[in-house]
Order: C-alpha cells, then structure tokens, then sequence
C-alpha cells in the first residue's frame, strides 16, 4: 500500500511539475525502480526498535552534514533502522579511524573508513575488533551477495583472510572499456612513415617506431618518461609478463608469480630500451622529464607514439586532434605468444566492516544485502529514481533525457550542480560497497545502459561514441585491448605482521636499488652484461625471499 500510496503522488507531482515550468522535467520513466523488489526491506519488524551507529566520511569540499542529505532520511523509512550517524572530514579519516582501532571504541558499522588489508589481519584475526562476516554469507541472510556468485566465483575467496575470517564487505567496480594500460599511435607519424597497419608484434611495432624516427628526425617517436606515463609497461607485456607497471613489481609468467626486473627476460626489455635510448626513440632525458614536458612534446606533434589516455590531453571539443590517434593493439613477440592486457580486479574491500560488539549483526548485514543488487544501489549512488515518490520532498531524483542523466529538484528542474547533487543526497557511498558492475535483471548490459532502459531506451543502444573524447577512448580499447584482458597477480592480498614488515623493509632497499640499475642499463653506464650480477646483487638484498613469499600467495589463491 505504501507504494502503492508514493506513485500515485509521484504522478501528481509529475503532473504539476510538467504544468509549473516549460523547463522542467516531466517524463515518465518506463521502469520504475523500488526497492521492495529488491531487497529485505524493512529488517526491523513493526513496533520495534533497532539503533545503529555507523561512522561515514564526509567530503571536504561538497560535503553536507548528513541530517540535510536526502538518505539519512529515507534509510530508516525504508528499513526500520535508527541510524545514529557520525560523520568524518575526509581529510581527517586515517586519523579517526585508528583512533577507533586503537582504542577498541568502534561504532557498529564503519562506513567509507577505507581499513586496508593489514588493518582486517591486525584488528579482525590478532585483536578480535572486526566481526568475522562469514558466518552471515549465505542464501537466507544476503541472497543478493550469494548471487553474485555465479559471475564472481572468488568474491568471498578474495575477501577472506588466511585464517578464514571476512571483514569486510566487498565493492564491485563496473568494468567498462577504457580501464587498461594506454599506448596511442599518432596516425599522421604513421602515414608520413608509409605504415599502413596497427602493429601486432614487437617487432613490427619497434620498425614502426624507427620509420617514425626517419619520416620525422627530430621527433621523439615514443613518448613518455621514467616519472610519469612509463611506456615499458607495454613492452614488458609484449615479452611476456602479465601485470602492469616498468617491471620492479609482481607478474605472471608461465604460470608462476615472478617481479620482472629480477628475472631473465626482463634483460631484453632493457636491451631493447637501450637502443631506444641511444637512436633517440625515447628523450635523452627519459629518467628525469616531468609530465607536463612530456604532454607538451605530445601537443606540440613531436612524438609518434604515446603511453597518455587522450582524455589527458583532449576535450570533446577537439574532436579533429584525438580521431588523428588510434590505440595500438597488444603484442606478442619470439618471447611471448599471447596478446597480454592485465584486468584489475573488479573487487575492492575496507570499506563496509562491523564491530565485534555489535548486536545487530544479521539485521545489519539484511539491511546491506539490498546493495548487492544493482537495481538497489542506484540508490547509494543517484539517489531515487524520478517517478519514484521516494525523494521524501527534499529532491526529484535522477532521470534519462537524450541518453543524457539529469540530476532533478522536486519541481523537476536541473540540480545546480552534479557534485553538488551526489554528496547533497547520498554522500556517495555507493563506492564503498556493493555491486556496481550491473543489474540482475540485464547482466550483459552497463550499469548506464540499464538505467537509460528505465526511461525508455533500447537497452542495448551503444554506450560510446567517437564524438566525445571518453566514448573514442572506450570505442578503441573496448575494440583492441579488452577481448584480451585478464586477472593477474591478485590485487587483494593479505600479510601477516611479520611479513608486512618484512615486504616494507624489502622495498626499502629493493625498489630504489632496481631504479637507479634500470636507469644505468638504459643510458649505458652500466652493461648489459653485468645482468647476472645485478640480479646476485638482488638475490643478496632479499628478493629471493620476498619473491618466494609472493609466490605462497599466488599458490594460495590458485588454491581457493
């Protein structure tokens, strides 16, 4: 009945608001999301009373306080819930948060606090701060998390510690085009160089790049530096390591966790870099140019070749320069077989955990399922939905126009600003937990897609297009780097104390040794040949060990 009650109003106030201002919204939408198709809702029974207190950041330049922010008040009409709220500057969050922790005092809910893997180890398995979540994951407590499941086989794996305990409720990211390890190829370098494909192997890429150099002498063909936009990442790939980054961290190569700048092949990136170094492919001044030289060269059409997303340089408006750019495709190489893109994993932790106190877990963990449906989250991240009735007068929600979102007052007129809108109404706390990625009803559409089809679009109508510099950006890596993508080293780990303070002591003394060697074999101070000894000299400083502790991890992970 009371939904019943809310579209009816919702109507009528549709119809005011479409008779009150010619510029005011007033479409229907086709779908109308509420959230008793999706959730638990209300945990607490009629006559009861439930108090919970959670901790939630607030942000330091839109930040309201939260009794002015439209969820406060729907959330305990919707579930029955007394939320005693406090609220944390977000620059002021670390220190509020190991306050709590340190002194045992925590809230029932800690919201948006951003605890890191070690945090979950320390104050979940060694001081029993943190509820163990795990016996609360099942079918009758959180279907919609279960669900998921099915398209994220190791979502609970990856949330749980070694000791077999979950603290953390997980966010799933959505995973558009447009996530991965940019390198753009300059398409007018490539006509004055006669090249009339997108290289498909080392090789052919490295001949593209010397015709670039002779077509154009005084460019630099490929752009980039050592601080900022690295190009090797792409040629450590090509060679055969899966991951992301120069090589000083963790891959996967055949199989097996291995960190780049301590293995073999590594040394044929080096020699490759080498060259590159003395023919002027990349700056003489590769180890020390900053980002803004570098995006400056690029501007000014003196590099073939780049590791910058073009939304980096380019606005929609200049449509004519970014089309002048296509994205390269993944190489294979005498090294490496396979077309190699590494896809972050989706899931995130740290953000949604629970008092070991507190006595209301099961009505809590209710309370939060409703996120895991998409469907549901929209309101952690949007708010309500227009035509919903559910904007208890403080807002009109959000709806669809021209494949455009609005962000609506009650009357149906434009919010005076997007960032002003998320944080006024939710907070935006849909990015700490929940799923993100899609909607149950339609998984094989985007999470944007689906919310078009509410107000009436074809729900498969093409998210991108090449007239903005994002939909060109998605277009080309949805088309070339995407069908390759996938997991590497997992991007949750967790470490006992020990090895915590074993792996920072380790990166003391590790990473910047491995830099300034990198930097030497590039420029030619030091020898190609003296590879074996500078990889003695690692094994000498621990990375033997710490590789071997990595290693434990990867096996581990591969056993769940």
């Amino acid at each position: 009945m009371k939904k019943l009650t809310s579209l009816i109003l919702a109507a009528l106030l549709l119809c005011t608001c479409a008779g009150s201002s010619l510029a005011a919204f007033s479409e229907d939408p086709t779908v109308v999301l509420t959230y008793d198709q999706y959730t638990q809702w209300p945990v607490v029974a009629e006559g009861e009373k439930v108090e919970v207190s959670v901790m939630i950041p607030r942000d330091d330049g839109y930040g309201v306080d939260y009794d002015k922010q439209w969820l406060w008040h729907f959330l305990p009409e919707a579930t029955g819930i007394d939320f005693k709220v406090e609220q944390i500057s977000s620059s002021a969050i670390k220190e509020r948060r190991n306050l709590a922790l340190a002194s045992a005092d925590l809230p029932d809910i800690m919201w948006g606090m951003d605890l890191g893997n070690a945090d979950m180890v320390t104050y979940g398995d060694s001081e029993g701060l943190l509820l163990d979540l795990s016996p609360y994951l099942n079918e009758d407590v959180m279907p919609n998390l279960m669900r998921l499941l099915e398209y994220y086989p190791t979502l609970i794996a990856d949330c749980t510690t070694p000791s077999g305990a979950v603290y953390s409720l997980p966010r799933i990211e959505p995973m558009n085009p447009g996530n991965v390890m940019n390198m753009w190829i300059n398409k007018d370098y490539m006509e004055g160089a006669g090249i009339t494909e997108i290289p498909n192997t080392l090789d052919e890429f490295v001949d593209m790049l010397y015709a670039m150099k002779e077509a154009f002498p005084d460019s630099t063909p490929l752009g980039g530096s050592w601080k900022s936009n690295n190009p090797m990442g792409f040629f450590v790939n090509a060679v055969g390591y899966h991951g992301t980054g120069n090589g000083t961290g963790i891959f996967i190569r055949d199989g097996e966790a291995v960190f780049a700048a301590y293995d073999d092949t590594y040394k044929e990136v080096l020699a490759l870099f080498h060259q590159f170094y003395e023919d002027g492919i990349i700056s003489k001044d590769f180890f020390t140019q900053d980002n803004m030289t570098n995006k400056a060269q690029i501007l000014e059409g003196k590099v073939g070749a780049m590791p910058y997303g073009i939304l980096e340089l380019y606005t929609d408006a200049d449509y004519e320069k970014y089309m002048r750019w296509e994205h390269a495709n993944p190489l294979t190489s005498q090294w490496n077989d396979q077309k190699l893109v590494y896809r972050a994993s989706p899931i995130k932790i740290g953000g949604f955990v629970l008092s070991a106190d507190t006595e209301h877990a099961e009505t809590i963990l209710r309370f939060a399922d409703a996120f895991f449906a998409h469907e549901a989250l929209i309101y952690l991240h949007w708010g309500p939905q227009w035509g919903s009735g559910e904007g208890m007068g403080m807002v009109g929600g959000w709806a669809i126009e021209n494949w455009n979102v609005k962000y609506l007052d009650v009357d149906g007129n434009d919010w005076y600003g997007v960032n002003e809108y998320l944080h006024e109404v939710t907070g935006s706390l849909a990015k700490y937990m929940g799923n993100g990625a899609f909607a149950f009803d339609y998984p094989n559409a985007t999470p944007k897609q689906f919310k078009f089809h509410c107000f009436g679009d074809d729900i498969a109508h093409p998210q991108y297009d090449n007239h903005s510099g994002n939909g060109y950006n998605c277009l080309q890596q949805g088309e070339k780097m995407n069908p390759y993508q996938a997991p590497g080293f997992p991007t949750i780990t967790y470490w006992t104390e020990d090895e915590s303070y074993s792996i920072s002591e380790w990166n003391t003394v590790l990473n910047p040794y491995m830099e300034s060697e990198i930097a030497k074999f590039i420029t030619g101070q030091r020898s190609l040949d003296e590879y074996a000894d500078y990889q003695a000299e690692l094994e000498n400083m621990g990375m033997g060990e710490k590789q071997e502790l990595y290693q434990e991890v990867w096996a581990r992970y591969n056993a769940e």
